[in-house]
C-alpha cells in the first residue's frame, strides 16, 4: 500500500474443463486457488494470503465470450490488509474486443 517494489510468488492450483458441443462450439470453465506472498526489496511490510479465480468461456471459432472473477486477500506483517477484486465480461470477434464491463477494486486497510 506504500508503493514498495518487491517479489510476488503465486503458488497456484487450477482445474479446467473443456466441452465440445455441436456446431463447433467449445465451452471452457476453470477455477484456481493460489497462495500468494509479497516480499519487498527493501524496508516495508511483507504480505501473504489467498487468491481465487474463476473463468467461463464459450466460443465457436470466430467469436469468444469470456466472464471472469478474481478475489485476493493478503495480510501484511504490519497487520494491514490488501484486498483486490475484479469481475469482467468481454467478447472477442474477428479481432474486435468488446468489453461489456471490467470492474476492479483495490483497497488497503
Amino acid at each position: 500500500c506504500n508503493g514498495a517494489v518487491g517479489t510476488i510468488t503465486d503458488d497456484e492450483q487450477d482445474v479446467f474443463h473443456v466441452t465440445a458441443l455441436a456446431g463447433g462450439v467449445l465451452e471452457l470453465n476453470g477455477h484456481g486457488t493460489a497462495r500468494v506472498t509479497f516480499v519487498p526489496d527493501g524496508d516495508g511490510a511483507s504480505y501473504s494470503g489467498q487468491e481465487t479465480f474463476n473463468i467461463a468461456e464459450t466460443g465457436n471459432g470466430s467469436t469468444v465470450t469470456t466472464s471472469m472473477t478474481t478475489h485476493m486477500h493478503l495480510r501484511g506483517s504490519d497487520g494491514s490488509f490488501i484486498t483486490i477484486r475484479e469481475v469482467a465480461h468481454l467478447t472477442v470477434s474477428a479481432g474486435d474486443v468488446r468489453v461489456a464491463f471490467d470492474r476492479a477494486t483495490f483497497s488497503c486497510s
